[in-house]
């Protein structure tokens, strides 16, 4: 019997196998499993998304001024159609590279134009609005 190692990571993983070993076949794939993953990946997207809607409204039903939060959302919804996103694209967690410059130019938009009670919004609300802490809102405007 000869022995063959197989390595992990490194060779202090390495275990002796025997030349006789056969490894199980690799999981066959239907098409209907890869569509229900499909769907169920599009589901868990769809909750998130309305998951973070409702925490906007929540946020918003607290009393606050409603004018320069629809201002956002119209501001959010606009920058969506110039960069052609997906609805919900700029609120996501996405770190692509679209999604990004969109995202700041939304967080600059909201930020310089919106105002709270006749005044700017503040690093922390406009973090609220995008659901972000307010650090990433400053560095997203280039800030330190």
């Amino acid at each position: 019997m000869t022995i063959i190692y197989s390595y992990r990571n490194t060779m202090r993983n390495a275990k002796p196998v025997p030349d006789d070993f056969n490894p199980p076949p690799p999981p066959v794939v239907k098409a209907g499993d890869a569509r229900r993953r499909l769907i169920d990946i599009s589901n868990r997207w769809n909750e998130e998304m309305r998951r973070r809607r409702e925490t906007l409204l929540t946020w918003r039903n607290q009393g606050e001024d409603e004018t320069y939060l629809k201002y956002a959302e119209w501001i959010i919804q606009h920058v969506e159609a110039k960069h052609r996103m997906p609805t919900g694209a700029i609120m996501s967690r996405g770190r692509a590279k679209p999604i990004i410059a969109a995202r700041r130019e939304a967080i600059r938009l909201i930020h310089t134009h919106c105002r709270k009670a006749g005044k700017p919004l503040n690093y922390s609300d406009t973090g609220r609005i995008m659901d972000l802490d307010h650090t990433s809102v400053r560095s997203a405007l280039g800030l330190k």
